[in-house]
């Protein structure tokens, strides 16, 4: 087993546990031709929550066959389920003393919906298979799920939007839910309760390196909101908790109170942020509760949840930079 398949075990990468087992890399050309890469001697994978697409790059020893194939897509997958499937954005080959290397740098099924521009048009009662076979299946989706039922609430898609807009945006005003991709399925549903095992950095996990910052700038105290079909911003709602620590920051929104809400908890959200280093493989993925005592310091701090993650394997060794935010906010 490589260190790249051992840094598979026990991971969970958008709310799914790569289970123990081989880890494959296989090339995919347009006519659906696969080729496996081998092991690679460099890789790095990141995943965000507030990041659409997954990012891979990895470098592997070149070999002959690769001629006879030019890339399209990346497929990896660990205890027999696809973990990252998406297109390649770049192909690089090394030739050196050292000897003969191919670079790929690929992103998960969500660039394409990123990359392409939606026409501008108007949904009279739209739904979301309507929109998912105008604006998911031509890009190679194959599945959703959500709520099937249609609106008579009319739909407007305007230029400069691109598909993913166009569809996260109908998920989000009309299902009042996140659209998440999760390899050719895309997802509207309410945000699962998962069990996630309790990080203890400080304590159970070493710290190579750690940072926490409160980012104040990010916070409003107040966003002023004006209602669908009206013309003032007639409503407003507070963050209390940014008041009384001095913010003053206001912030206008075309929508619901609900919507205004919303947005108060998540730029309190990006308040705090806490980064950190440990050796070794992945303990856990995006969404692990975490509690983090403070290296020479001792403060513990509770509450927190992985919002992010880059694992990087290297001649160096293995890395796992956390990216931890708070899971529940005052506001």
């Amino acid at each position: 087993m490589t260190n790249m398949e051992r840094a598979c075990i026990g991971c969970k990468v958008r709310g799914r546990y790569l289970q123990p087992g081989g880890y494959t890399y296989t090339a995919c050309n347009s006519q659906g031709k696969r080729i496996s890469l081998g092991a690679p001697l460099e890789a790095v994978l990141s995943i965000e929550e507030d990041t659409p697409a997954d990012a891979f790059t990895g470098v592997f020893p070149w070999k002959s066959i690769y001629e006879e194939l030019e890339p399209v897509f990346l497929e990896i997958c660990g205890g027999g389920e696809v973990v990252f499937f998406g297109p390649v954005d770049e192909l690089q080959r090394r030739f050196s003393s050292e000897g003969c290397m191919l670079e790929i740098v690929a992103r998960s099924m969500a660039a394409l919906l990123l990359d392409n521009e939606a026409i501008p048009q108007t949904y009279a009662y739209p739904s979301l298979p309507l929109l998912f076979e105008r604006h998911g299946k031509p890009y190679g989706f194959t599945e959703w799920e959500g709520e099937p039922s249609g609106f008579s609430v009319p739909f407007t898609i305007t230029k400069g939007m691109s598909e993913w807009e166009v569809l996260s945006l109908f998920c989000s005003r009309y299902l009042k839910v996140s659209l998440r991709a999760r390899g050719k399925r895309l997802e509207a549903l309410e945000e699962r309760k998962e069990e996630f095992p309790l990080l203890q950095f400080g304590r159970e996990i070493p710290i190579l390196e750690c940072s926490a910052e409160d980012k104040m700038c990010e916070r409003y105290s107040e966003i002023l909101v004006k209602p669908e079909n009206t013309e003032t911003f007639a409503l407003s709602v507070f963050d209390g908790e940014a008041k009384s620590l001095g913010i003053r920051r206001r912030r206008l929104l075309s929508g619901s109170t609900e919507q205004a809400r919303e947005a108060l908890v998540k730029a309190a959200r990006r308040a705090f942020c806490a980064e950190v280093l440990s050796p070794g493989l992945p303990e856990a993925g995006v969404g692990a509760a975490v509690c983090l005592t403070l290296p020479n310091w001792g403060k513990e701090i509770s509450g927190l949840y992985v919002s992010g993650l880059r694992y990087s394997l290297s001649s160096s060794g293995e890395r796992c930079r956390y990216t931890l935010r708070k899971k529940e906010v005052d506001v």
